[in-house]
């Protein structure tokens, strides 16, 4: 009896892993900001800039359309390539290095970026701010990070005056 009920353990207990875990691994999507598309996804963005000495200040406001934005929401600079390939497309998102240094203010159902970048940089097409949020799951009751999450792209290059 009592090997009769270690195997049954050993076949159920993966079985409740996989149905527990496998629903963190979400998809992930890529939501294009333009200046004609500016309430894409579950956020509306409005965006202005101005010439400074250094570059260029964008000023972003960032607004939860139904719900308060996730607390663990970033922001960053990147350099975000896309091509096509025999399954569809692709892109690639890195991190601009030096990391541009940006100011984000949260409130509830708003978010404001401000940083500066410079017109070396600005001369990159391929140059985004990208708004990240989090996906969640949950797991025995608590609230845990997902593997997806949506990526709002802002190709800074379409929003510059």
């Amino acid at each position: 009896m009592k090997s009769k009920l270690i195997l049954c353990l050993a076949v159920i207990l993966p079985i409740v892993w996989f149905a527990s875990v496998l629903p963190t691994y979400g998809l992930s999507m890529e939501i294009p900001i333009t200046p004609d598309s500016l309430g894409q996804g579950q956020c509306a963005f409005s965006i202005s800039n101005n010439a400074v000495e250094d570059g260029v200040s964008f000023h972003v406001i960032i607004t939860a359309k139904s719900s308060e934005i996730i607390s663990n929401s970033t922001a960053g600079l990147s350099i975000v390539k896309h091509w096509a390939n025999t399954n569809g497309s692709s892109s690639e998102i890195t991190g601009v290095k030096p990391a541009a240094k940006i100011t984000l203010e949260k409130n509830n159902q708003i978010e404001t970026a401000d940083f500066t970048v410079t017109r070396e940089l600005l001369k990159n097409p391929d140059l985004y701010f990208v708004f990240t949020v989090q996906h969640y799951d949950t797991l025995n009751g608590r609230r845990i990070p997902a593997s997806s999450a949506d990526f709002y792209e802002i190709k800074l290059q379409d929003f510059l005056k």
